[in-house]
């Protein structure tokens, strides 16, 4: 059952000789942006500059989704520094938390 749904999936692309790319399905390709705006208004937006979003404590997005607009290029190296970013603010917070806790 899934080899036929591979099959399947295969000549949806390929077609059935193997040879002919679908012609209307290279306009599903790109990344999708903006779901989610990053700004220091709660109003506003949904993620803080942090991207922590302002009425979770503990939900972090690091996507592409806190882009304002796609640029012209693959947005994956600037997804990884913000991922980095992210994750130094969170090592911030652990931190921060075990020396409060410690300290007790």
């Amino acid at each position: 059952m899934f080899v036929d749904a591979i099959y399947q999936a295969k000549e949806t692309w390929y077609g059935r000789n193997g040879s002919s790319f679908h012609p209307g399905l290279h306009y599903f390709v790109g990344c999708i942006t903006s779901t989610a705006n990053a700004e220091i208004a709660p109003a506003s937006s949904v993620l803080d500059l942090n991207c922590k979003a302002h009425r979770l404590d503990n939900l972090y997005v690091a996507d592409s989704s806190f882009f304002p607009s796609i640029g012209a290029v693959n947005p994956t190296l600037t997804i990884i520094a913000k991922v980095l970013a992210v994750l130094a603010v969170l090592a911030a917070r652990l931190l921060l938390s075990a020396l409060i806790c410690s300290s007790r």
